[in-house]
């Protein structure tokens, strides 16, 4: 920030020192939430990868078992998805509520504030069409849970007890395949959601009357 700029020195002094403390409040919040959220991706992916190495271990010693290593597999994705599910609830819809709690303060304050604080959350917000970044951090989960529904999919085929029942393993298939195709379809329809959520919300309104005042500002993203 510049401190010699002409409307920092307009800005009365208590005003400022009481401006900045909530702003680096909110910042070590932000900080806070999102590094609990990393280490959620980062668990995210440890679990996605042990799922693909136990996967990997039953098949190479399913010689050694009294039954097929295809049932530990399609159990070992099932639990796997279930885990990634549990994961992706509690990153993106607790930890990132309460993130989003803080980070919209921020955004208000430089609204607010605007002849001198520097909009670094605004054009965050601007670069998002939904103005949320969720609409596409769900797909690090979605894809991964995915790549397990394959994997399920591999299984089925490979199940002895199915060997000779191709059209179950097809029923099966179609199953799991429709599963995926409705998911993307509800993700698609709540990021369509989120973005007219997002036109017609005050902060959406701010926003825009804050770019018609900035006017064709250097760096200044479009909604």
């Amino acid at each position: 920030m510049n401190t010699s700029s002409p409307a920092l020195d307009k800005v009365d002094t208590a005003l400022f020192e009481q401006v900045m403390k909530l702003v680096d409040q909110i910042g070590d919040k932000e900080e806070h939430f999102n590094h609990l959220q990393t280490d959620y991706r980062k668990l995210a992916s440890t679990w996605l990868l042990a799922a693909f190495g136990a996967c990997g271990y039953c098949l190479k010693s399913s010689a050694e078992l009294s039954f097929d290593g295809w049932y530990i597999v399609f159990g070992i994705c099932v639990a796997a998805s279930m885990g990634l599910g549990i994961l992706w609830l509690m990153d993106l819809k607790v930890y990132q509520t309460l993130l989003g709690a803080f980070f919209i303060q921020g955004v208000l304050l430089e609204l607010k504030y605007d002849s001198w604080l520097p909009p670094i959350r605004i054009n965050i917000v601007l670069s998002q069409k939904t103005g949320e970044i969720v609409s596409k951090v769900q797909y690090y989960y979605f894809l991964s849970m995915v790549s397990l529904q394959c994997l399920e999919i591999i299984a089925i085929w490979n199940f002895q007890c199915l060997k000779i029942h191709s059209t179950e393993k097809i029923c099966y298939t179609l199953f799991i395949l429709a599963a995926v195709v409705t998911a993307q379809i509800v993700l698609l329809r709540r990021t369509s959601i989120r973005k007219k959520q997002f036109d017609t919300s005050e902060l959406g309104h701010l926003i825009r009357k804050w770019q018609k005042k900035m006017g064709d500002h250097p760096g200044l993203k479009s909604l």
